[in-house]
């Protein structure tokens, strides 16, 4: 709403405790009026709420009056004001103008006043009093009484009575400018004095005669409305001196006395005063004091208010409250403070009340209304000349923000999500325990990292006969907040700040509370056996909110039927090494280190209950091979029997022992010996890897004797076997270790072959199987990757000779390479040294036609080297489908035929012919051999 014009020096009085009004007052030169306002109040609000009130009234004015206007019988009739007089921009003024609260209309007396013939009218007055009078006197019963003021002409010392009711004017005493200082029967002329009325007795006290230097007094004047006489109080005791735009108010409490505060000694001196004086004004029994005694009650102390002229000043009881005024330094009628203090008449203490609310100012008006204290308008020096037109109120039985303090652990601590609350124990501005309870209060928490706000309840909390209050709130987000209590748009408490409030998680929940893993990614992502993995737990409330620690959490790992248990600040029982370590903030540290490969499950548990994410899975792969712990053993290592397929095993193992479960990442070498550590050539060797990190070592002795195994791994060695006897099958025919090894483990069929050739004499066997003198070796490799030999080959996979790779039908990752190696000429041929070799010319030209059909086998899997075969005519078409069936079984008959022939770094036709001749011995085989 609009609000009312600059005004100084105004006066304001309220009808029922519920309203006040105020009216007019002056803005620098301009006198401003026409228009009344009305603040509407409660006793549990401080701040106004204007609203503008319409009509035509009086002008502006500075020092204007506003009275209750009593009825006949001198009680105010609870709904009319009235002003008289003031000061605008062409002088003082006699205007009279009344108010009507309920119609909210001005009416204007004025014209009516003056137009009376039977009244004796003042004019125009500025800086009087004008007091309602409230004796028991019959002609002054229900009338106001105007005394001195100033006018353009100077000053005054008449006295009138106004009858609001006739609007007539009484003569009660005619001004008497002779009147000086020392006179002993009358105040002199008088202006900015303060008056005051008891019973039948006006009082007024100091003021000021003109502007000069030497023209304030320090008098108290006593008029008596029976007897129509003036008397001058004779001041005892400690006198206050001349004082101008000091403070007379009459004490509620002992209203024989009357309080003086502050003011300046003279107009030509800066020299103001904040002292605090009583003075008799009756004497009710023998034991009272003379009339005109005074007393000092304010001594010098560090805690006063510093001197001043024209403080608002108003008696509560028995306390003496102030606000602003002007200060020693300040101009001559601008205010430049805006302090408020009480002083206890009885303890005879000054105390500060720190208010945020009017600005520096003086000369404003004050009043009490019930429980509060309304004050208006006055001037202002800062930061320059200026009017005030801003009326407030105090509640003084209010919870004073200052004083007010806070009980209860609530009031700094929480737990999420309850309903927390603490007492607000009050006391009103003056330190008094309050027995009222009619404040207004304010809580609030702000987030101060999550910069949210939160509003929280005041309820009325009695404590027997005294008031309390009781603060509750509810906060679900943990953290620290800053939380602030206001009453009187104040924060309560000696700092007048915020305190802070720790807000913490409540009881953990298992289904919020979350496992956090390496990186984010899956439970044991990579683990080996002897790693250590650590993850995070992270424990939540109902809110989500992180907790604090210190919950039973509960973790058990278990691998088929071993189970192994942790709990908070203890290790795992045996087996498993995992922890968990409380980190005091919501978070638990779990590490778990184990040597024993395999599928773990971990069960993260608050009590009985699991948490999100729990249980899981943790699969811990063997570790990096240690070959000096991998194992070799088998059947084939007790023994054997020429002809015969024999088979042992070397399984990988990482240092823990664990089987090596990834298939082809480690290089296995085999070696034959003799007893005397001879590598020999008459065992052939087949490797199968195993899934699990099993070498299957096939062997096929050709000769009898014993023989010894040299592993390998990753170009270790490994201890040797034993010995292994290796028994005779065909014993007493010449050349049996080429004819056996023709027969690798063959049926009876295949040895039928072997011994007729062993009947073909020397020729045909060096033709067939090639070498007079050759140091056979055999040797296996297993290691993954591709074969150079067949890179690129359709048939690479599945092959033999070189490298070869995984087959999900065939044997996984294997490498056989096996050959005879001998004599031959410089052109790789093998002819044999006999004269009988020399002279057959047909064998050299088949030779030289075999040669050629090698050149092209070289680099062929299998299946390729039978359809070529079948293409020359080497083989028939039942002879290549037999074959060839025997290959998709993976018979090891066949495939070690091919490894023969292949593993030559250079295939000579002499081992084409042992190919094909080794080939046409197993067409006839019927049972596959794998």
């Amino acid at each position: 709403p609009a609000l009312p014009s600059l005004t100084r020096g105004s006066t304001i009085l309220s009808e029922d405790c519920t309203t006040a009004y105020m009216f007019g007052g002056r803005l620098g030169a301009e006198a401003r009026g026409g228009t009344t306002w009305a603040g509407q109040f409660s006793t549990d609000a401080v701040n106004w709420g204007w609203s503008r009130i319409g009509g035509t009234g009086p002008p502006g004015n500075f020092w204007p009056t506003l009275q209750k206007m009593p009825n006949a019988a001198g009680v105010w009739d609870g709904e009319t004001l009235l002003t008289f007089g003031g000061w605008d921009a062409t002088g003082p003024k006699d205007e009279i103008y009344t108010y009507n609260i309920k119609s909210k209309s001005w009416t204007d007396l004025t014209a009516q006043a003056r137009g009376l013939t039977n009244s004796t009218k003042p004019g125009v007055r500025a800086e009087h009093a004008f007091v309602a009078y409230h004796g028991v006197h019959t002609p002054y019963i229900g009338q106001f009484i105007l005394f001195g003021g100033e006018t353009l002409s100077g000053f005054w010392n008449d006295m009138y009575a106004f009858n609001p009711r006739s609007l007539v004017w009484t003569l009660i005493q005619a001004n008497d400018a002779n009147v000086n200082a020392s006179a002993s029967n009358r105040p002199g002329l008088t202006a900015y004095h303060s008056a005051i009325i008891q019973d039948d007795y006006m009082y007024s006290f100091g003021g000021i005669s003109g502007y000069g230097a030497g023209q304030a007094n320090g008098d108290i004047w006593r008029y008596h409305f029976v007897t129509g006489t003036w008397t001058k109080i004779v001041l005892t005791g400690s006198v206050p001196g001349t004082r101008w735009g000091a403070n007379l108010l009459l004490n509620p409490a002992d209203t024989t006395k009357g309080v003086i505060f502050g003011g300046q000694v003279d107009v030509a001196t800066m020299d103001r005063k904040a002292d605090v004086h009583t003075v008799s004004l009756t004497r009710q029994s023998a034991n009272d004091p003379a009339v005109g005694h005074c007393e000092i009650l304010s001594a010098a102390s560090s805690l006063q208010p510093t001197g001043r002229r024209q403080a608002g000043g108003v008696m509560i009881g028995s306390r003496l409250v102030i606000f602003g005024g002007q200060q020693p330094s300040s101009l001559q009628f601008g205010g430049d403070l805006k302090d408020a203090w009480s002083f206890d008449i009885s303890s005879r203490q000054w105390q500060q009340h720190n208010i945020v609310g009017p600005l520096e100012r003086a000369s404003p008006a004050m009043i009490s209304i019930g429980n509060s204290i309304l004050m208006f308008g006055g001037v202002t020096s800062v930061p320059s000349y200026d009017y005030r037109f801003d009326l407030w109120s105090l509640n003084f039985q209010l919870a004073d923000p200052v004083t007010a303090t806070i009980e209860g652990q609530s009031a700094s601590s929480a737990i999420a999500g309850s309903n927390s609350k603490f007492t607000i124990n009050v006391k009103n501005m003056f330190g008094e325990v309050k027995t009222t309870c009619a404040d207004s209060f304010s809580l609030e928490l702000f987030g101060q990292a999550t910069f949210s706000r939160l509003i929280g309840s005041i309820a009325v909390k009695r404590q027997g006969e005294f008031c309390a209050y009781e603060a509750s709130y509810l906060v679900k987000q943990a953290g620290r907040y800053t939380m602030s209590i206001k009453t009187q748009d104040t924060i309560i408490g000696s700092a007048a700040a915020p305190v802070e409030v720790d807000i913490r998680p409540s009881t953990t929940l298992p289904r919020n509370t979350l496992i956090r893993h390496p990186a984010d990614g899956p439970p044991c992502s990579g683990l080996l056996a002897g790693d250590l993995y650590t993850f995070t737990v992270v424990s939540r409330d109902a809110f989500s909110n992180r907790g604090l620690g210190g919950d039973a959490l509960f973790v058990s790992a278990s691998r088929q039927a071993d189970t192994v248990v942790g709990e908070t600040g203890g290790p795992f029982s045996t087996g498993l090494t995992p922890f968990l370590t409380d980190r005091g903030d919501g978070t638990y540290s779990a590490s778990l280190q184990h040597t024993r490969a395999g599928n773990y499950t971990l069960n993260i548990m608050i009590g009985s209950v699991h948490v999100s994410g729990s249980p899981f899975t943790c699969e811990i792969k063997a570790a990096a091979v240690v070959p000096s712990v991998s194992r070799v053993f088998g059947p084939g290592l007790t023994g054997s029997a020429a002809g015969v397929s024999s088979v042992f095993y070397v399984q990988t193992l990482d240092k823990f022992g664990n089987n090596i479960t990834d298939t082809g990442s480690d290089e296995v070498d085999v070696v034959v010996e003799d007893e005397t550590g001879t590598e020999m050539s008459d065992v052939g060797l087949r490797l199968v890897d195993d899934i699990r990190g099993l070498y299957q070592i096939l062997y096929y002795p050709f000769e009898a004797g014993k023989r010894v195994f040299q592993v390998t791994v990753n170009d270790l060695q490994l201890p040797k076997t034993s010995p292994v006897a290796v028994e005779a099958v065909f014993l007493g025919f010449s050349y049996k270790s080429k004819a056996l090894s023709l027969t690798i483990a063959l049926p009876a069929a295949s040895f039928a072959l072997g011994f007729l050739l062993q009947l073909l004499g020397p020729a045909l066997t060096r033709i067939v199987l090639g070498r007079k003198s050759g140091r056979a070796y055999l040797q296996g490799r297993i290691k993954g990757g591709t074969s150079p030999m067949h890179s690129g080959s359709p048939s690479s996979t599945n092959s033999v000779g070189g490298l070869l790779t995984k087959d999900s039908e065939a044997v996984n990752n294997m490498t056989v390479m096996s050959g005879i190696e001998g004599d031959g000429d410089e052109n790789g041929s093998n002819v044999g040294d006999s004269p009988e070799d020399l002279a057959n010319q047909q064998i050299v030209a088949e030779l030289e036609a075999k040669r050629q059909l090698v050149e092209g086998l070289r680099a062929i899997g299998p299946e390729e080297v039978l359809a070529r075969l079948m293409e020359e005519s080497v083989l028939s078409e039942s002879e290549n489908d037999n074959l060839a069936e025997l290959i998709s079984h993976g018979d090891l008959r066949v495939l070690a035929t091919f490894d023969a022939f292949a593993g030559e770094p250079n295939p000579s036709v002499e081992d084409f012919d042992e190919l094909i001749m080794r080939l046409k011995s197993l067409c006839s085989v019927t049972e596959i051999a794998t």
